[in-house]
């Protein structure tokens, strides 16, 4: 066996340890970003050192599903709050949406996108990083759905809650997109 040849089944044992580290990842909802950029650069390593064309449509067959979930993850890392607490996404004041909780409390939101929403008067917020499922509804048009996420910080001093979404939410989309139509929401702020 040429040294070559040593390397790239190397790199390819590699890939493989990786695809089994991020499925685990990916059911046990521990993927990151870093964890599918480390096993992107090895596939393009394998593929850099001469891998076969079947071994690499193989692998990304198998991948398809997981990049799915990376592409959420990017969307998501990119929309992130910051130690601070500014989103990165373009926010939405008014009109106001309604925030449901599984106890049945409702709170009004102070700004909204389809990443996340802050929300004002939930004075029993969890910690950051606690999993919340909420329903989202406008009180100007029909619709509205469940949204799942996860509580980013709570003020006790302003009584705010930051909830960044699991994935960007078709419920707020569609809410936007209904608002916009009626008139209720300036073109100027909608971006899809």
């Amino acid at each position: 066996m040429t040294g070559e040849a040593h390397d790239l089944e190397t790199i390819q044992e590699r890939v493989e340890t990786l695809i089994a580290t991020v499925i685990d990842a990916s059911t046990s909802r521990r993927l990151d970003i870093n964890l599918l950029k480390t096993l992107s650069e090895a596939v393009h390593q394998a593929s850099s050192n001469g891998a076969n064309s079947n071994w690499l449509r193989t692998i990304q067959q198998r991948l398809a599903p997981i990049l799915d979930q990376g592409r959420y993850l990017r969307e998501a890392d990119n929309l992130r709050l910051d130690p601070v607490g500014r989103r990165r996404a373009v926010r939405i004041s008014e009109p106001v949406l309604i925030v449901t909780f599984e106890d049945g409390h409702q709170c009004q939101t102070k700004d909204w996108s389809p990443y996340g929403v802050l929300i004002n008067g939930w004075h029993d917020a969890p910690e950051a990083g606690t999993p919340v499922v909420l329903t989202i509804t406008s009180p100007n048009v029909e619709g509205g759905g469940p949204v799942v996420g996860q509580v980013v910080w709570h003020s006790p001093g302003t009584n705010e809650t930051a909830i960044e979404f699991d994935r960007p939410s078709l419920t707020v989309q569609t809410l936007k997109v209904r608002l916009l139509r009626n008139g209720l929401l300036a073109p100027s702020v909608h971006r899809l």
